[in-house]
C-alpha cells in the first residue's frame, strides 16, 4: 500500500511540475516608505497564457520573505498557488524564533490536484514550537492527522504589572497564546502569516507576536497598591477559574466567588469593611463577571443578626422577601414574581405603612415604583395613594385626613401636605391627578406664603401649567413682589426662608423657559 501511494504521489509531482513549467512567473518586492525593504518573493501567474497585471491574476508562490523596518527576517517560507507551504518561521526583531512549523496542502479533490488550480487548502501538521523572546520554549503544538490540534505550554513568564482598563494592575504567570483559525476542512491552523500581521487604523503595517494570557495565580492591585483580588485563570481562555477572594482596600475581604470560565458559579459571599459576613448566597453564571442569584439569599446585619432573606430565580425575586431592623422587628414583607414585578409591602412598628408594585429596570440597574402606590397612617389607616410610572411620579390619586376624611378621590379633589406640628403646609386643588386651580403655600404660623393658579396639562402632570401668580407674603403678612405671570406667561419670583430673592423664572404657556 505505501508502494502504491508514493508511485500516486511521484505522478502528482511529475503532473503538478510540468503543469508549472507553463505558467509565468515575475518577481515581486514591497518597501517600507523609507525605502528598506519589507517583502519579497515570486508571483505565478493563474493561467498559462496571461497579458493582465490584476493582481488577482498572480498567485504567490516559491520562497517568500517578509521583515521587519530594522531588516531583520520577520518570516520566511513557501507558497504554492498562495497558499502556505512547507517550512515557515516568524522572527522577533531581535532575529530569534518567535514561531516555527510545517504546512502541507490538500485539494478538495483529485481533478483539483492535477489541474494545480486554487481549490486546494494549507493545514499544519507535526510539531509547532513558539518562543519567548529570550529563545525560551514556551510552548508545542501537535497536530494530528485528523486536524486536531494539542497544547503544551512549556515555559511560562512573570508579569509584574499587568495594566486594566480600571487602572488596576495584575501580577502573575503568562503563557503565550498563538492565535489559530480553520481552514476549509474546518480543522484548526496557525496561518502564520494572517497571525502576525495586523494593520491600523491609517493602514500602516503592525505585527502582532502573540497574546499573553494569565497563567495559574494571579493577583490583583489597586491603582493605590493595596491587593485587590487573587485568584486562578485557565490560560486556555486567559479566563478566570476556581475560587477568587476580593478585598477591600484595609485589607479586609470584600467577596468570595467561584468562576467558571469568567462566569459566576457557586457560593458567593460578600463582606463589610470590617470583616463580618454581610450576604450569601448562589450564582449560576450565565454571562461574563455577572452575578446570576439562584435561590436563597441572606443578608446579615454587622453584629450578626439577619437583615434579609431573599429567593431568585436567574437574578428576579420569587417568593417571599422579608427584611428586618437591627433589633429584629419586620420592616418587609414583599412577594417577588420572578419576572421583574415585586409587590412591596413595608412595616413599622407591625403596621403596614406602604405598599405597591415594583419594576425591574435595566437601564437604571435597579427596581422603580410603577402603577399606585398606597401610604397608611401610623395607626393603619389609609393616607394617600400616588401614582408612578416607571420610577416617575405621576400624581396623586387619594388622599385621607387623619379623621378619615376623604379629600382627594379618583385624582379629584383638594390635596394637602402638613408640617410636623400638624399646621397645614399647602393645599392644592387637582383634577384627574394633577394640579387645577389655586394652590397656595403657608408658613408654620399659618400665613400664606404664596398662591397661584395652577392649569391642567394631561403632558404636564402631576404640576400642571403654571398659569397665574395670584400673591406672595412674608411670614409677617406683607405683601411682597409676586412676578408677573398671568396667562401662562411672566415672571415668578422665589424666596428664601429669610426673605430674600432667590431666582427669578420665566414662563410661555405656563412652561418654564429654561
Amino acid at each position: 500500500m505505501k508502494n502504491v501511494l508514493f508511485i500516486i504521489t511521484l505522478s502528482i509531482l511529475f503532473v503538478s511540475n510540468l503543469n508549472a513549467q507553463n505558467y509565468e512567473h515575475k518577481s515581486y518586492k514591497q518597501f517600507y516608505k523609507d525605502g528598506s525593504i519589507r517583502i519579497e518573493g515570486q508571483l505565478e501567474s493563474r493561467f498559462k497564457i496571461i497579458e493582465s497585471d490584476d493582481e488577482k491574476d498572480w498567485f504567490k508562490s516559491g520562497e517568500w520573505t517578509y521583515y521587519y523596518p530594522n531588516g531583520v527576517i520577520w518570516l520566511n517560507g513557501n507558497y504554492n498557488r498562495n497558499e502556505l507551504i512547507g517550512e515557515w518561521v516568524a522572527n522577533y526583531p531581535n532575529g530569534k524564533p518567535f514561531i516555527k512549523g510545517r504546512y502541507e496542502q490538500y485539494f478538495l479533490n483529485s481533478e483539483n490536484l492535477l489541474m494545480n488550480n486554487e481549490f486546494r487548502y494549507a493545514r499544519s501538521v507535526g510539531e509547532w514550537i513558539s518562543f519567548w523572546e529570550d529563545g525560551k520554549i514556551a510552548n508545542i503544538y501537535t497536530f494530528d492527522d485528523e486536524g486536531t490540534i494539542t497544547t503544551q505550554v512549556v515555559n511560562t513568564k512573570y508579569v509584574d504589572n499587568y495594566p486594566y482598563p480600571s487602572g488596576k494592575y495584575g501580577q502573575g504567570e503568562t503563557a503565550l497564546s498563538i492565535s489559530y483559525t480553520w481552514n476549509y476542512a474546518k480543522q484548526p491552523f496557525i496561518d502564520i502569516v494572517a497571525s502576525t500581521f495586523e494593520k491600523d487604523y491609517e493602514g500602516n503595517v503592525k505585527i502582532n507576536l502573540g497574546n499573553f494570557f494569565r497563567y495559574g495565580k494571579w493577583k490583583q492591585y489597586y491603582p493605590t497598591g493595596e491587593l485587590n483580588a487573587q485568584g486562578n485563570y485557565n490560560w486556555k481562555t486567559n479566563a478566570a477559574n476556581g475560587k477568587w477572594i476580593l478585598y477591600h482596600k484595609n485589607g479586609q475581604k470584600y467577596q468570595e466567588k467561584t468562576f467558571v470560565n469568567d462566569t459566576i458559579t457557586g457560593v458567593l459571599k460578600q463582606y463589610y469593611k470590617t470583616g463580618a459576613l454581610e450576604s450569601e448566597g448562589y450564582s449560576i453564571g450565565i454571562e461574563k463577571n455577572k452575578i446570576n442569584r439562584n435561590g436563597v439569599f441572606t443578608g446579615y446585619y454587622q453584629n450578626g443578626k439577619i437583615k434579609y432573606v431573599k429567593k431568585y430565580e436567574n437574578d428576579f425575586t420569587i417568593g417571599s422577601i422579608k427584611l428586618w431592623d437591627e433589633e429584629g422587628n419586620l420592616i418587609e414583607n414583599s412577594i417577588g414574581y420572578g419576572n421583574g414585578k415585586i409587590h412591596r409591602k413595608y412595616f413599622k412598628n407591625n403596621i403596614l405603612i406602604s405598599e405597591g408594585e415594583d419594576i425591574w429596570s435595566d437601564k437604571e440597574n435597579k427596581y422603580l415604583k410603577d402603577g399606585l402606590w398606597s401610604y397608611y397612617y401610623d395607626n393603619g389607616d389609609k393616607w394617600k395613594v400616588e401614582i408612578y410610572k416607571n420610577g416617575l411620579h405621576k400624581g396623586y390619586w387619594e388622599q385621607f385626613l387623619e379623621d378619615g376624611e376623604q379629600i382627594l378621590n379618583n385624582g379629584s379633589g383638594v390635596y394637602k401636605t402638613f408640617y410636623d406640628t400638624g399646621a397645614l403646609r399647602m393645599s392644592s386643588e387637582h383634577k384627574d391627578g394633577s394640579r387645577d386651580g389655586i394652590t397656595t403655600w403657608y408658613y408654620p404660623n399659618g400665613q400664606v406664603k404664596q398662591s397661584a393658579v395652577y392649569k391642567f396639562d394631561i403632558s404636564s402632570k402631576p404640576y400642571g401649567l403654571r398659569w397665574e401668580i395670584l400673591s406672595s407674603f412674608t411670614s409677617d403678612g406683607i405683601p411682597r413682589d409676586k412676578g408677573t405671570l398671568k396667562n401662562g406667561t411672566g415672571s415668578w419670583i422665589n424666596y428664601t426662608n429669610e426673605g430674600n430673592v432667590s431666582n427669578v423664572n420665566y414662563y410661555r404657556n405656563g412652561r418654564k423657559i429654561e
